[in-house]
């Protein structure tokens, strides 16, 4: 009988040693960026509920072989489509807001939307 030690090694001795040969390591880092302005606690539930729907989907059935009338695919689908839908209304209504504010101040403005827009640029993709 192995003990717990020894059960360790004979998987590393037969598994993961060719399994690293094969496959090798690689460490990514992932350097985290500010949400955008208009990305607000509204955007982050509504993400929050899509992906947990997303899991119960997954559980459900693959997504890629999943029938399309099961509740949990229909329920992740709308409000994946609620999701999209929200943050498409609000990165605009957030600039607009933006120009009404600083509309007596045009300069202020050009220079809040080229800062946004250059760390937008500078960090990558609008969506999270």
């Amino acid at each position: 009988m192995l003990d717990g030690d020894a059960l360790v090694k004979l998987y590393d001795d037969t598994i993961a040693t060719p399994l690293d040969r094969q496959v090798r390591v690689r460490t990514v880092t992932r350097r985290r960026r500010p949400s955008n302005a208009w990305y607000d606690e509204e955007c982050r539930s509504a993400k929050s509920s899509e992906r947990s729907l997303e899991r119960a989907a997954c559980r459900a059935a693959p997504l890629s072989e999943s029938d399309a009338t099961l509740p949990e695919v229909i329920a992740w689908r709308t409000e994946r489509w609620r999701y999209f839908d929200l943050v498409r209304q609000k990165r605009p209504d957030y600039f607009m807001m933006r120009v009404d504010s600083e509309r007596l101040r045009p300069r202020g403005l050009w220079q809040s939307l080229l800062v946004s827009s250059a760390s937008r640029t500078r960090l990558g993709s609008c969506y999270h």
